[in-house]
């Protein structure tokens, strides 16, 4: 039985930002790109994805709070956002892994990258599915 695709929202600052990332995503996964943070919020009104990409230098868009409200939102809270950035900043990088974003890529990195820190998102879901139950039973002295 197939288990029916992951979806995805994803969050970056322009649609030649979209189009590669559309490109490869839509051969793995069930996409909804979004290029606000209203679409954003809009989107996970009808949608429970199972991971946000989110851009987190976009104009216009306050991507740290973003990811704040996501965070402390009982709803969207357990929902592991990935960061992209195409610039090398220490000190944001650092505040979004802070603020609980699960893993950040900086621009250019490449599809397999790409899938691989996607994927590593539920590298546990796959290992409890296949973990054995051992149970243990001591007799009281």
């Amino acid at each position: 039985m197939n288990k029916p695709p992951r979806r995805i929202i994803y969050m970056v600052d322009t649609s030649y930002s979209l189009l590669p990332l559309k490109i490869y995503l839509q051969k793995h996964y069930e996409l909804f790109p979004v290029q606000t943070a209203t679409g954003l919020y809009e989107t996970l009104g009808s949608v429970a994805p199972d991971l946000i990409l989110l851009d987190i230098f976009m104009p216009g868009a306050d991507s740290f709070g973003i990811i704040a409200a996501l965070k402390t939102n009982p709803h969207f809270g357990g929902i592991p956002v990935v960061c992209v950035s195409a610039k090398n900043d220490p000190v944001a990088l650092s505040k979004v892994l802070g603020l609980g974003a699960a893993d950040l890529l900086v621009k250019p990195f490449s599809e397999k990258e790409l899938f691989k820190r996607i994927e590593n998102q539920w590298a546990s879901e796959k290992s409890e599915e296949y973990m054995p139950v051992v149970l243990t039973v001591d007799e009281p002295c």
